[in-house]
C-alpha cells in the first residue's frame, strides 16, 4: 500500500482490537472532503499519508 511502517503497527494494532480502517485516495480536494466528512463520526485516529504511492505487491512482509 505505501504506507509508512511506523504507521502499519498502529493499523495493525486497530485491526487486531476489532477496529477496522477506511482508506482513501484522490485529489487534494477530494481528500480534504473525506477527511472533513470522516471527522464528523469522531474517530479514534484520522491520518493522513501525502504523496504516499501505492507498492506493486503489499504483502505483510513488505510493509
Amino acid at each position: 500500500m505505501g504506507l509508512p511502517k511506523e504507521s502499519v503497527i498502529h493499523y495493525e494494532a486497530a485491526i487486531q482490537a476489532d477496529g477496522f480502517i477506511v482508506m482513501a485516495h484522490g485529489t487534494p480536494d477530494e481528500m480534504a472532503r473525506a477527511k472533513a466528512v470522516l471527522a464528523t463520526h469522531q474517530p479514534a485516529r484520522l491520518d493522513s499519508h501525502e504523496g504516499v504511492t501505492p507498492t506493486e505487491a503489499a504483502t505483510p512482509e513488505t510493509i
